[in-house]
């Protein structure tokens, strides 16, 4: 017998099938409904894609330079020649990447601006440079000579990114040659990059610990970034400086002789004009800075301490020299200028002298001039001679 089997409860009438579509219709409405709605919602919460935030075309030249008087030193120029205006140098991201496996450098190589860097429309021009203190610089001046030095020999790698949508702008390799600047690591001769440097080059001290007693006959820079140290030894002067021109920046010294004319930490001979001695820390030597017959030094930021004379020995009629920010305690005297004019001795500080901050013979007829200067605990501070003299006796 054949016939249909009908469960109730599976079964139902065209009422009820009316009733599921029309859920199934309205279930979907509202399914549509909110999708359009979220649609509708991320259109309008994305950022805006604005024609100035699209990515920037533009054409961008970038070629290494030697500027006038720069002493041969080179540096990156980057002129904007074509194509979109930027809105400002801030919407970039600049990189200079060092020649592989160079340990001279940090990677990335930190990039600071010197103040406000313009560089928006075409013809705008930009500089790159390698500061002394090893820090990438961005400029739209040309630096001077004192404060820049040569990149050193390879590849280095430019690249210019739009910052705002990650999108590559411009890449460029100079191939650098023939450097002026001479690193020297641990482990190698200071005196042998002295030797080997050409005039105004600049020898970078990037090891810890040197043995050396050096002499500098050519104008020359000696930079540390690391506070390397020079230990003479106890013998003779450890740096002689018998040029012009000669910058010295950012060492430990110590150890000179004290028998000879001419120890000290750093001696300036006579007729070597124009020294920069900066950011250094010069103890234990017979005078730390001796000027024998020297004009038109800067003498700044330095440390000088527990050298058996003078923090600062001015000899042989030292004049027009520029002594500032330096701190001179524990040597007998901080500063003594025996003769010479036109010297300028401001804003330094003394303390723990064994006998005077300050000796300047005949300032008020010599001109010297020494203002604002901190003391503290020396037995006398800053006096001409004849009241030295009348002190002592």
């Amino acid at each position: 017998m054949s016939g249909i089997l009908v469960d109730d409860d599976i079964s139902s009438s065209p009422a009820t099938q009316s009733t599921r579509r029309t859920r199934l219709l309205v279930t979907g409405g509202i399914l549509v409904a909110i999708g359009l709605a979220f649609f509708i919602l991320s259109t309008f919460m994305a950022p805006s894609v604005a024609a100035s935030e699209q990515a920037y075309v533009a054409t961008l030249n970038i070629s290494l330079e030697t500027p006038d008087d720069a002493r041969g030193q080179r540096l990156l120029a980057i002129r904007h020649t074509g194509g979109d205006t930027f809105g400002s140098f801030g919407d970039l991201k600049l990189t200079v990447a060092p020649p592989d496996g160079d340990p001279m450098y940090p990677v990335p190589v930190p990039i600071e601006h010197d103040g406000i860097v313009t560089f928006t429309n075409p013809g705008d021009l930009i500089y790159v440079y390698l500061r002394t203190d090893c820090k990438m610089v961005v400029s739209n001046a040309i630096p001077a000579y004192t404060t820049f030095m040569d990149l050193t020999n390879g590849r280095w790698r430019v690249q210019i990114d739009d910052g705002r949508v990650h999108t590559n702008i411009a890449t460029h390799t100079a191939l650098v040659a023939n450097s002026m600047t001479y690193p020297v690591a641990e482990g190698y001769s200071i005196r042998s990059g002295i030797k080997n440097a050409v005039e105004y080059g600049t020898i970078f001290v990037y090891g810890s610990l040197y043995k050396e007693r050096l002499e500098i006959d050519r104008p020359l820079r000696l930079i540390s970034t690391s506070q390397a140290i020079l230990d003479g030894g106890n013998r003779e002067s450890v740096i002689q400086v018998k040029a012009n021109g000669v910058t010295i920046d950012g060492f430990e010294i110590k150890n000179s002789g004290n028998s000879n004319f001419i120890d000290g930490g750093i001696v300036v001979h006579e007729n070597a004009d124009g020294t920069i001695i900066r950011n250094n820390v010069i103890h234990h030597c017979s005078n730390a800075i001796w000027l024998w017959g020297s004009d038109s030094a800067i003498i700044q930021n330095n440390t000088l301490y527990r050298n058996d004379k003078a923090g600062i020995l001015m000899e042989g009629g030292s004049s027009n020299n520029y002594v500032k920010y330096n701190t001179a305690y524990e040597n007998m005297y901080g500063i003594l200028l025996t003769s010479g004019e036109g010297n300028t001795i401001n804003e330094n500080v003394f303390h723990d002298n064994s006998k005077y901050a300050i000796v300047i013979e005949d300032h008020t007829v010599r001109q010297n001039i020494c203002e604002y200067n901190d003391f503290g605990n020396d037995k006398y501070d800053g006096v001409d001679m004849a009241v030295r003299k009348d002190v002592k006796g």
